[in-house]
């Protein structure tokens, strides 16, 4: 549901109108707005059937909470996985991955890695717009001409913090390069579902890396 202020302040001006002149002692004690898209004709009535319905056909419940459910003016034309949310009708600024292929998620040209030198952890956060496996993961070689130090990439579940993958670079073992960066392979393949949350962290970089 696409909610504008003119819609939702009419939405609040039915609640409170609704709040006041309703209930035993004129107010309701609880509210509950569920917003529906306007052909999910059959999940509006699951609820209708069970506790949904019970609130309107028993009047305990009835004097005591008010029940409603917000449903837009016309149909979202957008398929809800190219929408911004799922509750909204704005077109995600998406582009679909390359399919069967194995792509590098994230690329830096030569003037950038000749202007950032990082020093200690480096990592960024991102969020998974289409269901991808993760092979491998890789660490910045400046220069392409080896490490000078141990690196360790991390790969964490940013929600929970927990540690789902990490690999060990080394002078001896320093992995394959493509495009200043250097690949190892996880140890195990690692497919992240639509939407989940991942920050990704390399640490040990000096100024002699």
């Amino acid at each position: 549901m696409n909610c504008n202020l003119a819609a939702c302040l009419f939405l609040s001006v039915l609640i409170e109108f609704s709040f006041r002149e309703r209930g035993p002692t004129g107010r309701f004690e609880l509210a509950v707005v569920i917003p529906s898209a306007r052909n999910h004709f059959a999940l509006r009535k699951v609820l209708r059937d069970t506790w949904f319905g019970d609130i309107r056909r028993q009047r305990y419940f009835s004097d005591r909470i008010y029940a409603v459910f917000v449903v837009g003016l016309k149909s979202c034309l957008i398929h809800p996985v190219k929408r911004h949310t799922p509750f909204s009708c704005e077109p995600a600024d998406l582009v679909y991955p390359v399919l069967r292929r194995t792509v590098i998620s994230m690329r830096v040209s030569s003037s950038q890695t000749e202007a950032v030198v990082p020093v200690g952890p480096v990592g960024y956060d991102f969020q998974v717009n289409f269901p991808i496996a993760v092979h491998s993961l890789g660490v910045y070689d400046f220069g392409s001409d080896g490490l000078q130090s141990n690196l360790t990439v991390t790969l964490y579940d940013t929600t929970t913090q927990e540690k789902i993958s990490h690999i060990v670079f080394t002078p001896q073992d320093a992995g394959v390069v493509a495009d200043s960066v250097r690949f190892k392979p996880c140890a195990v393949s690692l497919v992240l579902p639509k939407e989940f949350r991942a920050t990704v962290v390399a640490e040990g970089f000096t100024d002699r890396f």
